[in-house]
């Protein structure tokens, strides 16, 4: 189990961002929104550990103003279901700030892999969150660190830091997908696709595909579920993120990681 300093150490750059927010006079909640969402899709779906530095060296208010906005509406919707309005719908910052996977990060995202997010997101705010926000902790570490304390570091710092995991054991051999914008792959073509592949089929527990789509739009995100997590790691060859073509289409696969 980690300690309170490890979990603070390890997530330095989030505690900057959300000091970098408040600076800028974002209210606090909205601030957490931020890094909570962040965090998120760093830790989940392997994100580049950059995503939250870009975020937190950005001096342009508009951006960060914007970022926040989108963060706030999207957390609202995993909550509660409020649908993000028309002018925010597609999330440019956020998809700005992911754009070293393009196509991925959207609100057909957040709406079609809803339940996981919201689970996730729990996970993150009553845990890593809990630490990372704490100004008692925040000021020990720095006094720490700053050789205040003496050698010895204060015990609130050693302890074991209360993080825990709220999820469904399904979400840790699950597998997400999503397909070039216009060119959707069918379940029956993924299936047939890990057949072909000698990945078998009999590893996947059930594919679903995104069916309710906004106007003008096509599918193009999916998750598969494989009966095990040895199977899905066999089945991404233990990497984070594979690109599998079928039927000429690229399918892009991200595996869910949530290690707090």
């Amino acid at each position: 189990m980690a300690s309170v300093w490890d979990v603070l150490t390890r997530n330095f750059t989030a505690r900057f961002l959300y000091d970098h927010l408040l600076y800028w006079g974002i209210y606090k909640e909205q601030a957490q929104n931020v890094v909570i969402l962040l965090l998120w899709l760093e830790m989940a779906i392997g994100m580049p550990s950059d995503i939250i530095g870009n975020a937190a060296v950005l001096r342009d208010y508009n951006r960060l103003g914007r970022i926040v906005m989108e963060a706030d509406a999207v957390m609202r919707f995993v909550h509660d279901g409020t649908p993000l309005t028309e002018s925010i719908a597609a999330i440019p910052a956020i998809a700005d700030l992911c754009a070293s996977h393009p196509g991925l990060v959207d609100y057909s995202f957040f709406r079609f892999h809803r339940g996981i997010v919201s689970r996730g997101i729990r996970s993150i705010r009553s845990g890593v969150a809990a630490v990372v926000f704490d100004e008692t902790y925040q000021v020990l570490r720095s006094q720490y660190w700053a050789g205040l304390l003496g050698s010895m570091m204060p015990s609130q710092l050693t302890a074991t830091a209360a993080v825990r995991v709220t999820a469904e054991l399904e979400d840790f051999r699950s597998v997400f997908v999503s397909f070039s914008k216009g060119f959707p792959v069918s379940k029956r073509a993924i299936y047939d696709f890990f057949s072909r592949e000698n990945i078998g089929p009999d590893y996947i527990e059930r594919i679903t595909t995104e069916t309710d789509v906004l106007e003008g739009e096509t599918p193009k995100h999916g998750l598969v579920v494989f009966y095990c997590k040895d199977r899905m790691e066999d089945a991404m060859s233990c990497k984070t993120r594979r690109l599998f073509r079928i039927d000429r289409v690229v399918m892009t696969a991200h595996k869910y990681n949530l290690v707090i």
